[in-house]
């Protein structure tokens, strides 16, 4: 099955905070339409995990058997691996190998008496740079060490989701925001109509003046 491509939103220009609110709404719409097609994805993953659960254990189940019996069966014979340690058979191969490994019981007990008894090259540490202590460095320093300071001013862009959810399930359109209405020929996408501009906003605004306007002349 062919990947879908991406394809690249043009991202419009927007001439006031108006226009603002509106992409407000408009990105709250998308993000609730996001959190619904996640929510299925997960409702899916959990649906054909359990089925391959299902399918997958009778199958499990017995290659476990079928290892035990190969396994007890190859300890009773271990005098048959003494000079060559693999056999080769038709269907596979049994190889015998010496192996030494160490079960740690409890971790945390484990470190906490290694650097008791001071024992710190039996301990594994993680190397990476401080960020924390390269913050206080100079811009000198900071440029020998092949590092580099980044200074900005980050926006944080919050649609009030919940009271868009709310307005999208009472079917009520707001009053302060005008609608942003789709371009002709487009189609929704589960349930989520595309983003055509701030120029198409102003529509029902001028519909409203225009309506205003009758209403005064027939006075």
């Amino acid at each position: 099955m062919a990947k879908k491509q991406l394809v690249q939103t043009p991202t419009p220009s927007l001439s006031g905070w108006l226009e603002v609110n509106s992409a407000l709404k408009r990105l709250g719409e998308l993000t609730i339409g996001i959190r619904e097609l996640e929510n299925k994805k997960t409702e899916l993953v959990s649906e054909i995990t359990a089925k391959f659960d299902a399918d997958a254990a009778p199958l499990l189940s017995e290659i476990k058997s079928l290892e035990g019996s190969i396994l007890q069966y190859c300890e009773a014979h271990k005098d048959e691996f003494v000079k060559e340690r693999t056999k080769e058979l038709s269907h596979g191969t049994i190889s015998m190998r010496v192996s030494t490994s160490v079960k740690i019981i409890s971790k945390t007990i484990c470190l906490k008496v290694l650097k008791a008894m001071g024992m710190h090259d039996f301990i594994q540490v993680k190397e990476e740079p401080n960020k924390d202590m390269l913050k206080t460095l100079s811009d000198i320093d900071l440029a020998k060490l092949s590092c580099e300071r980044k200074t900005v001013d980050n926006i944080t862009i919050t649609p009030k989701i919940e009271e868009i959810n709310v307005e999208a399930a009472s079917d009520v359109p707001a009053l302060a925001v005008p609608a942003l209405a789709a371009a002709p020929g487009s189609k929704r996408r589960n349930g989520v109509r595309p983003y055509q501009g701030p120029e198409l906003a102003a529509a029902p605004l001028d519909a409203t003046a225009s309506s205003r306007g009758k209403q005064q002349e027939e006075k």
